[in-house]
């Protein structure tokens, strides 16, 4: 009767897309580094790649942020109501 739900799980499974879009990221700021410093445009701006980066990096965090306070919650109401 359960196995069923395996199945069903592994459906609705889905891996973060920042983890598999970091490399791509690095990668495409490569090749606008490495465009513009051949063709000397002076078009890329580093603090505007730092600010994509940290905006990233602060998702990450807020996401993480969540994920604990969630866990801290559903604990508490487990330990208290369960």
């Amino acid at each position: 009767m359960f196995e069923d739900i395996d199945k069903v799980t592994s459906v609705f499974e889905f891996d973060d897309p920042t983890v598999y879009a970091i490399p791509l990221f690095l990668v495409m700021i490569g090749i606008e580094l490495a465009i513009d410093f051949k063709k000397s445009l002076k078009l890329y701006h580093g603090k505007d790649a730092f600010a994509s980066i940290g905006m990233g990096l602060g998702s990450l965090v807020i996401g993480l942020g969540m994920k604990t306070l969630a866990f801290i919650v559903f604990n508490w109401i487990y330990h208290n109501y369960g």
